[in-house]
């Protein structure tokens, strides 16, 4: 427990020296003037977020049971930003977001269906991610001369990804919850959980299994909505650059937004990336012969941006309250779960 109250605070404090660090090598004034340059066109950036935001709800409605009572969409809206706001301001990540949505509909949806509907839409998510990073990497390779050393790293890194997804899948697919207690289990703490949970999980995995099965239309929707946000990140970085008097050629915009998954993902027991996202973006820029503060600019500008979400996620977090009692929490028998 000491370690890990230890981590909570020295990571952020980390991440803060790494920002420090990456700003006053690129020049404290040389950042202000470009960050001035962007003026009331901030506005546009917090309107793609936005949009970002309505999209994850719309795909996590998908992904909810449509034969189960189900929250409202405004509640989804409400909840989805407040996870987004964990995720960004603790080492865990979703790890931590996606708990506090489910704790915070614990009251409006049985909490099978809201297991279910969290599992597989952070699944989607993650498909839609990589199916961005491999558009990506495909315009990189076809615009630019690569050498055998780098299309082989790139070739492999996509491999291991897919690997990954398809693990993942399985994995689903033969039981999350029941892969989870065994390893429980393995570990001699097994008889911690009663056997009335273990087959409340064996529902919610039966649950997983049939929403792969039988509402595979709605989970395309979702994936769609899931990369049209992606695609909304490569709009946002090509804002952002014009309103700071710069461009980039379709092919390294692309290249420049995925990026920050990539490196979210690496580097996320530092919340938010915090320096790890400015540097790299700065030293991308510097690759592409352009002035390596432009790229810094640009992180800070969407940290900027992701820093008022946040606020607003945390402020939504003090104010949330049931205003109703969802669906009692009845144990599904799996032939009953559609």
């Amino acid at each position: 427990m000491k370690s890990w109250r230890f981590l909570r605070y020295c990571l952020p404090v980390l991440g803060i020296g790494f920002l420090a660090f990456v700003i006053w090598r690129s020049g404290p004034v040389h950042l202000l003037n470009q960050i001035h340059k962007i003026g009331w066109n901030f506005f546009a950036v917090l309107l793609l977020s936005a949009i970002n935001y309505f999209l994850f709800t719309i795909a996590w409605f998908l992904c909810l049971n449509p034969r189960e009572p189900r929250p409202s969409f405004k509640d989804l809206f409400k909840v989805r930003t407040i996870g987004e706001a964990v995720n960004a301001t603790t080492p865990l990540g979703f790890a931590a977001g996606d708990p506090v949505r489910g704790f915070l509909l614990k009251d409006r949806v049985a909490w099978q269906g809201l297991t279910r509907s969290i599992v597989v839409v952070r699944s989607v998510y993650i498909w839609a991610v990589v199916a961005f990073i491999t558009v990506g990497v495909g315009f990189f390779i076809g615009t630019h001369l690569l050498s055998l050393a780098l299309l082989t790293q790139l070739s492999s890194s996509l491999f291991l990804l897919f690997i990954s997804l398809a693990l993942m899948v399985f994995v689903q697919r033969r039981g999350l919850f029941s892969i989870l207690l065994k390893g429980v289990a393995f570990v001699g703490m097994g008889e911690k959980i009663s056997a009335i949970k273990r087959e409340e999980l064996a529902v919610v995995d039966e649950a997983i299994r049939q929403a792969y099965q039988t509402n595979r239309l709605r989970l395309v929707v979702a994936f769609l909505c899931h990369f049209a946000t992606r695609c909304l990140m490569v709009v946002e970085t090509a804002w952002i650059l014009h309103f700071l008097g710069a461009s980039l050629p379709f092919s390294a915009l692309w290249a420049v937004t995925a990026m920050v998954p990539l490196v979210n993902f690496i580097f996320s027991f530092i919340p938010g990336s915090l320096g790890i996202l400015e540097g790299m973006s700065g030293l991308a820029f510097s690759l592409l012969s352009l002035d390596p503060a432009l790229g810094v600019s640009l992180q800070v500008i969407r940290r900027i941006r992701s820093g008022i979400c946040v606020v607003i996620g945390w402020f939504l977090l003090l104010i949330f309250k049931s205003s109703k009692k969802g669906s009692p929490k009845v144990l599904l028998q799996p032939a009953e779960v559609r």
